[in-house]
Formats: structure tokens, C-alpha cells, sequence
């Protein structure tokens, strides 16, 4: 099933509302997006990664966003060494989520650590983060196993997923 088109039969009276599909680019995150980001992941992420952490990343890692006009409204990042991945952070407006916007920018990152040599891909993602896991298993992701207490806010373990990159 395309996670941006729902089915609407199977909608119960507390799903989320469907919104129109996205439109917009999706391109490599450069130094100039870290504040845009910065302030996205404050406002996605109940831990957010700090500007600073940001920077330190963004010459080194795959970063990628997805834009509407020149507004970012969702970001990833991604580490390689070697052959293996590690996506570190993924993240998409609130308002603007449900319109496949994660799904591009995860379809990009993959493509991009792909090219840089890995053939795996690791992430750590809360487990009652339920769209979230959704979408990483619709891209290959299983499971690989628990980082019990993993979050500091919550207590919350993490759930350690891992795909396979096809070339």
C-alpha cells in the first residue's frame, strides 16, 4: 500500500486526516539548511540534535531535505564507513506529514549511501514510533533488535532496525 494514498475503508474516526501528495524537491542538505534544520528538529524530535551536532555532521554525512519552494519541511541524515550506514536522524514538519515526504527523502538517502559504498543500513527508532517503523519496513528494514532504555526523556527502548542496500 502507498503510505500516501490511505485506504479510506480501513480509517477508523481517529485516524489522522489524508492530505494531498507532495510536490515539492528533495536535494543535498548544505551548510546554509543547518539552521532551517536545526529549528525542524527541535519541533520533530522529543531529543533534538543540537545545531552545533548538526554542523558537525553535515560535511562528512549524507544529508539530504525536502523542500517546498525554498522552506525546508523535512531533513535526513546519514553516516558511512565502509560498507555500513547508520541513519542518524529523520525528520518532517508536523503540518506536513502523511504526504510521502519521509519516503522521499529515505528513497534519497538510500540512494546516496548506496553510491558512497554501503550495503547496509542501521537505525535505532522508538518503538512506539508506529508510522515510523511502517515506513522502514516498507523500504526492506526488519528488525534487528532493542536498545532497552534507550531514550533518555522516556525511558523508552529503541528498536534497531537494518536493511540490506540493493544497487
Amino acid at each position: 500500500m502507498n503510505m500516501s494514498e490511505p485506504t479510506l475503508s480501513t480509517r477508523g474516526p481517529h485516524a489522522p486526516e489524508a492530505r494531498p501528495p507532495w510536490t515539492g524537491t528533495v536535494r543535498a542538505m548544505t551548510p546554509r539548511d543547518v539552521d532551517a534544520v536545526a529549528a525542524l528538529e527541535a519541533v520533530c524530535n522529543p531529543q533534538p540534535w543540537t545545531r552545533e551536532a548538526l554542523w558537525s555532521f553535515v560535511p562528512s554525512a549524507i544529508g539530504v531535505v525536502a523542500l517546498d519552494d525554498a522552506t525546508v519541511v523535512g531533513y535526513a541524515l546519514a553516516t558511512v564507513v565502509r560498507d555500513e550506514s547508520e541513519l542518524l536522524v529523520l525528520g518532517v514538519s508536523p503540518e506536513r506529514r502523511r504526504q510521502g515526504i519521509a519516503a522521499a527523502l529515505l528513497k534519497e538517502t538510500l540512494t546516496q549511501v548506496r553510491r558512497a559504498g554501503a550495503k547496509a543500513v542501521f537505525l535505532e527508532v522508538r518503538q512506539g514510533n508506529k508510522p515510523a517503523i511502517g515506513l522502514y519496513r516498507n523500504f526492506g528494514f526488519g528488525e534487528a533488535g532493542v536498545r532497552k532504555g534507550y531514550y533518555a526523556d522516556t525511558g523508552e527502548d529503541a528498536l534497531l532496525m537494518h536493511a540490506f542496500v540493493r544497487g
